[in-house]
């Protein structure tokens, strides 16, 4: 039964509201909250211009990666023009080809020299102002930054490349990763020349130290529980400073001290400098000249969902009264769909934007509300499926026609009401600030929510009885169809209740040095860092990197060149989970390289048409750097297949298109032919090593999860079977653990596709289509045994936000009182006669099904299958129909009494309600929706086992 529900509950801003001011409308409420636009962001062209809507993903992707093009050419300002450079970098020598500023040199400088022998000091102002003589003509421009860092200047571009990734939060968020990467290798090789300050040429110099420190910070970095960027870029600028302070010529530190040791000239610096200012690049082009913003989404992703689900729902019940079947229930599945697409899109713009607002001021209360709306809406997910299989169901007969014509209309306006009162709430989210009038408002549409469900449960209970029907087949499709849109329109009204009550005082506090400290913890966790998980992942990728570390160490000639990072630096930016499937991406990421060098040759030797000194070569390099980048941005955003090598070909491109025009300077191929080579090196030695340390391969890691993952389902049901729902280790507990071991094997998807193998080895290919389509059809299981759990107990209330927790229902919620439903209704299913029929051919059914998968998936060699399991399948008989069902709802129904005359006294008896009852709370609703849950477990394992003959066709 819905509980009372008190627009006032646990706020007294409400008090002295008169009634014309409560009179307040979802349009009202949401002119309320309009808050006037703070720029013009791509959020606002997308609800403002339908046209741009229609095509939002493609002018999204252009804009985004005109906008990185656009960026990247302003940073390469000082390569084609030289006011710029003398401006950001200053005189490097003079005309006569002596040192002016140098390499070293920022800022203003004095030339205490002469014009031939220049000698250039820092410019002291006050000292300058207290001699009262100033020569200006001595004083010079040296730049804001030291020659020195236009090498690395491509460097910032690339890590401007790597960071930037569809939306401003999500670009922070690999930036702040970058960065912490960078500092981990800078703050290490600061330790090391604090040791050995000369580096390799210091007299107490032990390389088993450096040696050891390495080992220490890759397996830190590749055991810890960082992120993947953090991972990689710690690992690959480690391996170019370790390398470099081995060597006879050691690392560049400078000469101009900052504090504590560190150099504003030195190669660490430059570093740390250049990937910070490309990360700022990064965040700034998803900000400018139109911002990209996540936070900004979260308002038109909420309404759309509200749309989506209220034209979901109408147009289902439209085709639900249409009296016969048409092609229009394929677009509702497709509606169904695209509707988890939308949901997916919410969560991920809600975890991205922490990174925009680091939940400052009120933005910390519009994250948490939507958090709650998106949680609300997840919830839906069972609902979707039960109203998927009751239209898949549906026969469109005379008694189906009776309840269609009697529903239709309070289910329609039960969809309307509910959605109404979700525009109001998704109004209110839009700023955090639930206003008295919002309290009041979202009260009354709760209210009509709340008269809707019990006119539609009064319609359906009384069509019921008139025709006698308790719990009927002929019935469950119909049943079906209205309990999922009653439980859908419960689970909102419940969000909408709480957000009715909301405490803006007992928000979640969000403390930054709480935050560090969780985060360190997570990290450096000693249980996760010494599984055996992270262990093996350490020695698959660190071997490899150990490998070419030391050939580059000890080796030279060829295309080896001593000292030189590129194979481990390489191999650390290709660090991966998998053994199998990394063959395909260590390919493209070699093909995406050679382009990646050859490419930007070939457009700078076609700018060699335009001489240096054209007032058009600037232009013409701009132009072409522009494009560049353009092109290949756009196909890491927008290809599937190509994504990654667009990426790479426009990052590697950065330090040939970086190039300063000089007629009288020779191409170095050689160079870029040794890199090649080096790489392809790194590659093989990567791809011979990495599978000794995996004690599995991908399809034998696959198929032991598959077979964990069976066993739990066999278990739930088993649970269920026994009645035992709440326990640690009961039905409830074991549906999450068949989620995540289901979750886990869709991950492993792509990596058993053979076609990403490189070498198949003596097994057949993986039958990687029948893995799929197995897990596809055990997803929709697990959705049954959600719908079974949600029907078993009854509707329960849930607290979807802090501080409105008295808003629930004490009874409603009390644990006993949901056991007591459970247990009764268990109680009238196992009861009858021929439940027992009906539990044993499901059990046989998982057990056949799930065996016979298991012995056709494990099968790999070219001889017939010969295996019991296979043998059992072929021989069974009905797999296709559950025993017993029929006769289970005629036995509920005469056990019940549901020909009984008085019909008050027989609602009180059957259905434990001292009020009006709900749909969602009706026994005879709730039987049927777990009768239906077992029947379509049967038909997804009836896939399963057709399945297995089509990829086995001579069992």
């Amino acid at each position: 039964m819905l509980r009372e529900y008190s627009p006032l509950v646990g706020s007294s801003d409400n008090e002295g509201l008169s009634a014309e001011e409560t009179q307040l409308t979802g349009a009202s409420a949401r002119d309320r909250h309009k808050q006037p636009w703070k720029c013009f962001d791509m959020s606002t062209i997308k609800e403002r211009f339908p046209a741009v809507k229609k095509n939002s993903a493609f002018i999204h992707n252009v804009w985004l990666s005109f906008s990185v093009a656009m960026s990247i050419t302003i940073m390469a300002l000082p390569v084609f023009s030289s006011k710029t450079f003398l401006l950001l970098f200053g005189h490097e020598d003079t005309a006569a080809g002596a040192e002016w500023c140098g390499k070293r040199r920022s800022g203003l400088q004095v030339n205490v020299g002469n014009a031939t022998s220049p000698l250039l000091v820092p410019f002291n102002a006050s000292a300058a102002e207290s001699d009262g003589a100033v020569d200006w003509s001595d004083v010079s421009w040296c730049g804001f930054l030291p020659v020195s860092y236009f090498a690395w200047w491509p460097s910032a571009a690339q890590m401007t490349l790597f960071t930037v990734y569809r939306n401003t939060g999500s670009t922070a968020k690999l930036a702040w990763q970058s960065i912490a990467g960078s500092i981990v290798a800078v703050a290490n090789i600061w330790l090391l020349s604090e040791y050995y300050p000369s580096g390799a040429e210091d007299s107490h110099y032990n390389p088993l130290v450096v040696w050891a420190d390495l080992l220490v910070v890759m397996f830190l970095l590749l055991a810890s529980g960082c992120d993947g960027n953090t991972k990689k870029f710690g690992l690959s600028w480690t391996m170019y400073f370790v390398m470099k302070f081995m060597s006879p010529f050691g690392i560049d530190y400078g000469v101009y001290t900052i504090k504590g040791g560190l150099t504003w000239d030195g190669e660490p610096t430059c570093v740390m400098l250049t990937s910070v200012i490309g990360c700022l690049v990064g965040v700034l082009a998803t900000v400018f000249p139109l911002p990209l913003t996540n936070i900004n989404l979260l308002r038109l992703d909420s309404d759309k969902i509200v749309n989506e689900l209220q034209h979901l729902f109408e147009e289902a019940i439209v085709y639900y009264a249409g009296g016969e079947k048409t092609p229009r229930v394929f677009q509702i599945y497709a509606k169904i769909d695209a509707l988890q697409s939308s949901i997916s899109q919410v969560s991920t713009n809600l975890a991205d934007s922490y990174w925009e607002t680091f939940n400052l001021g009120s933005y910390s209360r519009i994250r948490e509300l939507y958090q709650s709306f998106n949680n609300a809406a997840k919830a839906s997910d069972d609902e979707m499926f039960v109203l998927k299989s009751s239209l898949t169901q549906l026969e469109f007969n005379e008694q189906q026609k009776a309840f269609a014509e009697v529903l239709a209309e309070p289910l329609k306006h039960l969809v309307k009401v509910t959605a109404e009162c979700l525009r109001v709430c998704c109004a209110v989210c839009s700023d955090g600030n639930v206003l008295p009038e919002d309290r009041v408002t979202i009260g009354e549409s709760v209210e009509k929510i709340k008269k809707a469900q019990e006119d539609l449960s009064q319609k359906f209970t009384d069509l019921c009885d008139q025709r006698g029907i308790y719990a009927s087949t002929t019935i469950a499709a119909d049943a079906l169809f209205a309990f999922s849109v009653a439980h859908w329109s419960r689970e909102m009204m419940d969000w909408a209740g709480d957000l009715a009550t909301y405490n803006l005082t007992v928000s979640a506090k969000h403390n930054p040095l709480h935050i560090l400290l969780n985060q360190t913890k997570l990290i450096f966790n000693p249980y996760t860092m010494f599984s055996k998980q992270n262990l093996q992942f350490a020695l698959a990728n660190g071997t490899p990197i150990l490998i070419t570390y030391a050939i580059a160490r000890f080796m030279t000639g060829g295309v080896l060149v001593q000292y030189d990072s590129t194979m481990p630096g390489t191999l650390s930016i290709l660090i991966s989970q998998d053994v199998g499937s990394g063959a395909l991406q260590n390919i493209q990421r070699l093909t995406a390289l050679v382009f990646g060098h050859t490419l930007p040759m070939l457009a700078m030797v076609g700018l060699r048409i335009v001489p240096c000194d054209w007032l058009l070569r600037p232009i013409a390099h701009a132009s072409v750097l522009m494009f560049f980048m353009a092109f290949f941005f756009y196909m890491y955003c927008a290809s599937q297949r190509w994504s990654l090598i667009g990426l790479i070909v426009a990052a590697f491109a950065c330090f040939p298109l970086f190039h300063t025009c000089d007629e009288h300077a020779k191409v170095g191929y050689s160079y870029h032919y040794k890199v090649i080579a080096e790489v392809i090196l790194a590659i093989l030695v990567k791809m011979a090593v990495q599978p000794l340390f995996a004690p599995k391969t991908s399809r034998d890691m696959a198929m032991d999860k598959v077979k964990e993952l069976f066993a739990e389902v066999h278990n739930c049901y088993e649970k269920f079977f026994l009645g035992h729902f709440e326990e640690k280790d009961g039905f409830r507990s074991k549906i999450k653990v068949c989620k995540q071991l289901l979750a886990e094997c869709e991950e492993l998807s792509p990596m058993v596709d053979p076609a990403v193998e490189l070498v198949g080895w003596v097994r057949l290919p993986f039958k990687k289509g029948l893995y799929d389509s197995t897990l596809k059809q055990i997803r929709l299981v697990t959705s049954d045994l959600d719908t079974i759990a949600s029907a078993v107990g009854g509707y329960v209330e849930e607290n979807h936000l802090p501080g409105s927790t008295d808003n629930l229902d004490p009874e409603a919620n009390d644990r006993n009182a949901i056991m007591r439903s459970e247990k009764a209704l268990w109680t009238l299913l196992t009861s009858q006669p021929s439940w027992t029929l009906v539990k044993d051919d499901l059990k046989d059914t998982l057990k056949i099904a799930l065996n016979a998968v298991t012995a056709v998936l494990e099968h790999a060699t070219e001889e017939k299958l010969d295996s019991k399991d296979t043998d059992s399948l072929k021989r069974v008989a009905g797999l296709s129909k559950l025993d017993g069902i029929h006769e289970l709802y005629q036995e509920m129904s005469k056990s019940v009494g549901a020909d009984a005359k008085d019909r008050s006294s027989l609602m009180k008896r059957i259905e434990d309600t001292s009020g009006p009852p709900i749909i969602t709370d009706l026994k005879r609703t709730r039987a049927t929706v777990i009768n239906n849950a077992f029947s379509s477990t049967v038909q997804h394992l009836v896939v399963i086992a057709s399945a297995c003959f089509e990829y086995m066709p001579y069992l």
